[in-house]
């Protein structure tokens, strides 16, 4: 069904006579009026223009810049922008993730080289988290004011200058100039995390989580090709004069470069600007009902004033939470109980398998049997994953394969259906305020929960760490429970 931006006549008037609401989709559709609909295209920046200078205090331009870039197409079919949309968007994850897994596969050799020291090169981990946590309140900025499409473009511009600056550190032996490009380098993973946002801007309702769970599935492709370059990248860094590990942060900065010109030039219109217009076309009166809140405090209240958001946030959070501190530190148990190299790696291929290769079937499982429900029962699975864990030897493989898969799959099951069930319940004037909010606690409490998690390996042990997490998994098990069989909430 084509849509067109309404003709508004001004504060308090009601939608103009020659456009009509679909009742079935509720999208603005253009009348046959000939006369009508050749206003409409000439004028479909003036008309909403007009609405948003005449309102009373119209300080800002954020409103302008939205609606008049949106409006500039006076017609398109959503069908078909859904399924460009997600492409562009896949695309530009495949080399965005793509970097990421190859800065990461020789971040800590350059940085402990580079130091010469593992406790200050342990700074570039914490200054790479960092980095992540303030992209993420900048790009949340830029995405409320201009939209999807200069937030995630910006930021893997940003993370491509910090590829290059990573390569002049180690070409030039700066440990300085290679922290200072690893914080920027950063900046990639936090543009992964928005772009799942994108994907359910147009997504129809319902279908949100089947939406983002695309964009975290396409993500493997990216994460298994990254640290298998690495070679590639050291034969050309050779060929160069360079260091060795220079031609894989070379190779990242390019898949940051792809990632950046696919956004700018294919992210057209702009997802979440389109869902704003056609937000404007169900509220025609009322502006300020799209009207963009660009801080995080705005996010904050919003995500408190819906229960479905806020157990979203909570069930995200401590899943995240629970999903760091027991990858990390596996390899190390594993290794204490004699386990080789080659098994500690089919461990954690084990684990990257169930967050990402059956991303799609649980998107679809979220958005056909519920999004509470999948949070509830990943908790069961989470729970079941510990407990394995928690009794495995360090020699025994086999269970801790098995129990890391489960983790990485309720780890799938929350982060899919936790952001779908917070971009359902938020509505599109905050939404990329709360949203940004939820990514910003999630390396916030990443970052803790690693090092909260080494602290009780060193003091009481592997299987503690298991049985603190199964504590803090109960209550988002319990209270789900509660609100499917008392709420009836799905």
């Amino acid at each position: 069904m084509p849509y067109a931006p309404p003709s508004i006549r001004g504060p308090g008037s009601q939608m103009d006579s020659r456009t009509n609401m679909d009742s079935r989709t509720n999208i603005g559709t253009v009348s046959s009026d000939p006369a009508a609909r050749n206003e409409l295209e000439v004028h479909p920046v003036l008309t909403l223009s007009r609405n948003i200078r005449h309102r009373p205090t119209p300080k800002r331009k954020e409103n302008l810049v939205t609606y008049s870039t949106v409006s500039a197409a006076s017609t398109f079919d959503l069908p078909p922008l859904r399924r460009r949309t997600l492409r562009t968007l896949l695309l530009g994850q495949v080399f965005g993730s793509f970097g990421v897994s190859t800065g990461f596969a020789v971040g800590t050799l350059v940085a402990t080289s580079l130091a010469g020291s593992v406790t200050v090169a342990g700074v570039a981990g914490a200054i790479s988290t960092l980095g992540a946590m303030a992209a993420t309140v900048v790009l949340t900025r830029i995405t409320n004011t201009w939209g999807r499409r200069p937030g995630l473009g910006t930021g893997y511009l940003i993370a491509a200058i910090g590829g290059l600056m990573c390569t002049v550190g180690i070409v030039a032996g700066s440990f300085i100039v290679f922290l200072v490009g690893s914080a920027l380098f950063s900046v990639a993973a936090a543009t992964d995390f928005q772009a799942r946002y994108a994907a359910a801007d147009l997504a129809e309702k319902g279908t949100e989580s089947r939406s983002i769970s695309l964009v975290v599935w396409v993500s493997t492709v990216g994460a298994v090709l990254g640290p298998n370059t690495v070679t590639l990248g050291a034969v050309l860094a050779k060929r160069l004069g360079y260091v060795d590990w220079a031609g894989a942060y070379m190779i990242a900065t390019a898949g940051f470069a792809v990632a950046a010109l696919v956004t700018f030039l294919w992210l057209r219109p702009d997802p979440l600007l389109v869902a704003r217009a056609i937000a404007l076309t169900q509220t025609p009166d009322d502006t300020e009902a799209v009207k963009p809140r660009r801080n995080l405090r705005a996010g904050f209240i919003a995500i408190r004033n819906s229960w479905e958001a806020s157990y979203a946030l909570v069930a995200t959070i401590t899943v995240h939470i629970v999903m760091i501190a027991v990858m990390s530190w596996t390899p190390l148990h594993m290794g204490r109980g004699g386990s080789g190299l080659g098994a500690i790696g089919v461990v954690l291929s084990a684990h990257l398998a169930g967050m990402f290769a059956i991303s799609p079937l649980i998107g679809w499982a979220a958005d056909r049997l519920g999004k509470v429900t999948m949070l509830t029962a990943s908790s069961v699975v989470m729970l079941l994953a510990l407990g394995l864990a928690a009794t495995a030897g360090g020699h025994d493989s086999v269970q801790l394969g098995i129990a890391l898969f489960l983790v990485g799959a309720a780890w799938s099951c929350v982060f899919i259906a936790g952001s779908g069930l917070l971009t359902e319940a938020i509505s599109v004037d905050v939404r990329p305020s709360a949203q940004g909010l939820m990514d910003i606690l999630i390396w916030f409490f990443g970052a803790a929960a690693l090092a909260g998690a080494g602290w009780i390996v060193a003091e009481w042990g592997f299987a503690a760490v298991n049985v603190v997490c199964a504590v803090l998994t109960l209550p988002v098990l319990v209270v789900g429970l509660n609100a499917i069989l008392s709420r009836g909430r799905r």
